[in-house]
């Protein structure tokens, strides 16, 4: 049976969900309360919050309250801030648990003394979830009201039921008085705080954050490290090239890995450092391996393109092999370009790794090879052919291959795997894109529309409407 309330939410029944708020047995108002808050208005609607405030202050059913409470949080009602404060004295520990969280979905310093009272409470959950308000609300002010509520959640950090959200809370600070508070309890703390206290000092610019992140590298605590070397490399800290080298060398793989990804990403060419990761691509452990072709692929050069393309021919394992594939895809055609002489060396089961790649890349010399790929027995050489066929230059192409290659694509949206499907599908719509001036492409679209009708699978379906939106934006832009 269709619950009564969910369809009036569906229907969007404001009036009756509201009488039902009234009126209704505890069940019903509670779950009235609920579906009122889901809604979505342009504006405030005093209907709605007089409703919400009357129960959360009258309502003889904690649930009632705590739900009515809730929902004025998600409304951001300014009606009933008032009637939110006041239920910070509540008698039901739900209703200031819920009244907590209500309070900081405003993120106004409006709210600040109560929920400093709130940290009192008698109940440890009003107190995590007035910590975790305190966070929202400090995420959004700057100056001296900021630094108070630091100070507030300052107090709390030796407290071991609460320590762990009170260091979430400060790490949505940008202040160098988080910062200071957070290297505190880094320098101090068990490895589950230390890992809290280093994401949070990543959301903190600057020369100060960067050596906490630095000394992190060399935690205890491998989770740690591995936080570390990814955040190091995500900021493109360029004195953390030669401590990431030694993490290379590290016991745990997972942190070997982020090393890898973030000395790619800080970009050294360094030969020294080439050459290291170079050694990791021959590394026992597939997923370090996996690693280095994703550095080599940010370090883009002569040296990365070749040692990529040697590896296709010495690879065994089929994931990382299509890794490598990616990762050459990505390397600039003019260091791509002198490696095409070579591949006619290659063996045949490697051959399709290189194919893929270097039509991704936007080598349309590639056609008929990927083209045939689209044949292949093997679901996941189907799938990488369809998509190498995205990274087709249009301009390369006779209007008698840009059509062969639609018509094929257009075939494959049938293929009986559904990543074969949904990667052809997000092909086809790119290349009708790019397309569209320069052949009839209606016909295309046409298929595109039909295959929404019947397609069932819901990644499918997903690949279907991302390539009618993409249309869709080329039409209003025409």
């Amino acid at each position: 049976m269709i619950d009564e309330i969910e369809v009036l939410k569906e229907e969007e029944d404001i009036k009756e969900l509201t009488r039902i708020l009234q009126e209704g047995d505890k069940k019903r108002r509670a779950d009235a309360a609920k579906a009122l808050g889901m809604m979505r208005f342009k504006e405030e609607r005093d209907d709605v919050s007089s409703a919400l405030v009357e129960r959360l202050k009258k309502d003889d059913e904690a649930t009632v309250r705590a739900n009515s409470a809730l929902a004025l949080g998600h409304l951001k009602s300014r009606t009933g801030k008032k009637a939110l404060k006041e239920a910070a004295k509540d008698d039901d520990w739900e209703v200031r648990h819920d009244a907590a969280i209500a309070m900081g979905e405003f993120e106004d310093e409006d709210f600040l003394e109560t929920l400093y009272s709130l940290l009192d409470d008698p109940e440890n959950e009003v107190k995590r979830k007035s910590i975790e308000a305190l966070g929202k609300i400090g995420n959004s002010i700057n100056g001296s009201k900021s630094a108070e509520i630091i100070s507030k959640l300052d107090v709390l950090l030796d407290d071991r039921e609460l320590k762990e959200e009170a260091v979430k809370a400060v790490s949505q600070f940008d202040t160098d008085k988080a910062l200071d508070t957070l290297s505190k309890v880094y320098k101090k703390s068990e490895r589950e705080i230390r890992e809290i206290a280093v994401n949070g000092v990543a959301t903190i610019e600057g020369e100060k954050a960067n050596n906490i992140l630095l000394e992190a590298l060399e935690d205890d605590s491998w989770r740690v490290r591995e936080d570390a070397a990814k955040i190091l490399g995500k900021r493109e800290v360029e004195k953390a090239v030669e401590p990431l080298v030694e993490r290379l060398n590290d016991k745990k793989n997972y942190v070997v890995q982020e090393a890898l990804r973030s000395l790619g990403n800080i970009g050294s060419k360094n030969e020294e450092i080439l050459k290291m990761i170079e050694e990791k691509i021959r590394d026992d452990d597939p997923g370090t391996r996996m690693a280095a072709a994703e550095s080599l692929e940010k370090l883009d050069g002569e040296v990365s393109s070749k040692i990529l393309f040697e590896r296709i021919e010495l690879e065994q394992n089929p994931r990382v092999l299509w890794s490598i594939s990616d990762s050459l895809s990505e390397i600039s055609k003019e260091h791509l370009k002198d490696l095409k002489k070579d591949m006619e060396d290659l063996i045949e089961s490697r051959k399709p790794f290189a194919v893929a790649a270097m039509g991704k890349a936007g080598f349309s010399s590639y056609l008929e090879d990927i083209l045939s790929m689209l044949d292949d027995e093997r679901w996941k050489v189907r799938q990488k052919a369809a998509e190498a066929l995205s990274g087709m230059d249009p301009a390369d192409l006779s209007k008698r291959r840009a059509e062969k290659m639609l018509k094929k694509l257009s075939k494959m949206m049938e293929d009986n795997d559904k990543w074969v499907r949904a990667e052809s599908i997000k092909s086809l719509g790119d290349l009708i894109f790019d397309l569209d001036r320069k052949i009839e492409t209606d016909e295309f679209k046409k298929e595109l529309v039909r295959k929404a009708r019947v397609e069932a699978d819901d990644d499918v379906k997903e690949a279907i409407k991302q390539a009618r939106n993409l249309l869709d934006l080329y039409q209003r832009e025409r």
